[in-house]
């Protein structure tokens, strides 16, 4: 495949058609998974993403992550929370705050994204996040189920993903609904529930009808402890109301009828057609681009939504399959978070240890530091969103100089594994094997040319080939030039590749240009 993109100076750019995939669909785009989608077909290789369920998992990740994030892959029991399970059996009696809790939720979920054979699970886990968005800051406590549940619900229903994420408790606290009573009304919720959640303003709905869906939700604060714990009848709104001419019972007067209604109204929001439309515009707008209108294809898979009981895997199958997607190559950009998650796999980072649970802060500090890298350097965190509608599906708002500068800033933890940080407890090279890029690439020391192994280097990593000349001899010089003003004048050094320091420069150097970015 070859196009152009407006992201990248008109430069055209050539790649197969099993990376263009690997690229658009997984979080993690490697050489790896670009291999194997060529070995089993695009179409075979969808049908596995798109039913998660029946995927396996690699064997050292099952191990890492029951080793690193014992609380994440449980169901809790006696219908407790993720949250309330994690503190009563790994943190009896812990100081820190629930903030380290979250934090740790993203650092598991980061190395999910990296280590996961359910690469679209974890892609459309991070598309919710935009459309049903919280964050650490406003809405700490809860972040086990949230991130999980958007992980779990990811491909289903979205009338079960919508019930799940407005009942829970990181939704109560972001959207201020754990502060609704009868007493002292607050919108939040019911507002963002149709405008952000649901069917967007072209329903026409009114401001009597953001009354009255904050009523229905009145008294719901988010699960904590068992189902029902958090759902108080004292503090509910009981009587018939209507929303956008459906007319809701409300009656009773326990938790179970509480909840039995704001299920009715989930998936009377959620099941409608303009529900349906605005998923199916945010999905062309994530996957294809917005470069021209696409309505027509939106109209189309909006009612492949409605027919499928809101079910978004027919409507992924039929957009990920559709002219519109296999002419969209440039047109869309890669958050720094699936660039770092793809060098991640690419070098096949294996961690080890296990975690002291009784103190958050010991917890994976390499990874913190990648929780910090992303928060601090690269614009942004996975599911901790800087407003109710989530991250920018925008392009044009991850082409600037933070997000260009994002991949460079990931050299250390692809590299340095086994130097940095020394002998400190909370050391990388204690908790990860390093990574020997030479035999990943298939570069051999001592005879692969220095620039051969650029090449190879430049297309193991970004999937597209290596046609500029001068990009691919900048690399292959900054192998022995020290001096970075001087990189791009030097020539490369003739003879072989010496060692696996000058592998890595290579990598570092690759690690600069704009092309991780580009899908």
């Amino acid at each position: 495949m070859e196009f152009v993109s407006t992201y990248l100076s008109g430069q055209p750019l050539i790649t197969s058609k099993a990376w263009f995939y690997a690229r658009k669909v997984n979080v993690a785009a490697t050489a790896d998974w670009a291999r194997y989608i060529e070995k089993v077909g695009v179409n075979t290789w969808l049908d596995q993403q798109l039913n998660p369920e029946y995927l396996a998992e690699p064997s050292a990740y099952e191990t890492e992550r029951k080793a690193l994030f014992p609380s994440m892959f449980i169901d809790a029991p006696g219908n407790k929370t993720r949250d309330r399970h994690f503190w009563d059996t790994f943190q009896p009696g812990a100081k820190n705050h629930p903030y380290d809790v979250s934090v740790y939720v993203l650092e598991a979920a980061l190395h999910r994204l990296w280590r996961s054979n359910k690469q679209l699970q974890g892609t459309m886990a991070l598309f919710w996040a935009d459309m049903l968005a919280a964050t650490i800051e406003k809405a700490p406590d809860g972040y086990h189920d949230y991130v999980c549940l958007l992980f779990e619900g990811a491909l289903g229903k979205y009338k079960d993903l919508l019930w799940c994420i407005t009942t829970s408790q990181t939704m109560a606290l972001f959207l201020d609904n754990n502060t609704n009573t009868r007493f002292a009304l607050n919108e939040n919720m019911g507002r963002e529930l149709m405008e952000l959640h649901g069917w967007g303003p072209e329903k026409g709905y009114t401001e009597q009808d953001v009354v009255n869906v904050s009523k229905l939700l009145t008294g719901l604060r988010g699960n904590t402890n068992e189902e029902f714990a958090e759902a108080r009848p004292d503090l509910h709104y009981f009587g018939p109301l209507t929303v956008a001419g459906r007319t809701f019972r409300n009656g009773g007067s326990t938790p179970t009828a509480m909840y039995r209604t704001a299920r009715e109204l989930t998936d009377y929001i959620a099941g409608d057609r303009l529900t349906g439309l605005r998923i199916a515009r945010r999905l062309i707008q994530y996957f294809v681009g917005r470069d021209q209108s696409y309505e027509e294809l939106a109209q189309k898979l909006a009612t492949v939504y409605v027919n499928n009981d809101t079910d978004v895997r027919p409507m992924l199958k039929q957009l990920l399959t559709s002219p519109e997607f296999l002419a969209s190559g440039g047109k869309t950009v890669r958050r720094p978070w699936t660039v770092l998650c793809s060098i991640m796999a690419a070098g096949n980072v294996k961690m080890r240890g296990w975690h002291n649970l009784s103190d958050t802060s010991t917890i994976a500090a390499p990874l913190y530091r990648m929780y910090l890298t992303l928060k601090y350097n690269t614009g942004g965190v996975p599911f901790d969103a800087p407003a109710t509608n989530g991250y920018s599906l925008d392009a044009h708002d991850w082409i600037n100089s933070v997000s260009y500068a994002a991949p460079s800033q990931f050299n250390r933890y692809a590299n340095y594994v086994d130097t940095w940080d020394g002998n400190a407890a909370d050391s990388f090279s204690r908790w990860a094997e390093p990574i020997v890029w030479s035999k990943r690439v298939g570069i051999t020391l001592g005879s692969t040319s220095i620039v051969d192994a650029a090449g190879k280097i430049f297309r193991y990593l970004t999937g597209y080939e290596p046609n500029n000349a001068e990009i691919i001899n900048a690399i292959a010089a900054y192998a022995t030039v020290r001096d970075e003003a001087t990189v791009m004048t030097a020539r490369p050094a003739q003879g072989a590749v010496r060692n696996e320091e000058q592998v890595r420069r290579m990598v570092d150097a690759t690690l600069t240009c704009p092309h991780f970015l580009i899908s």
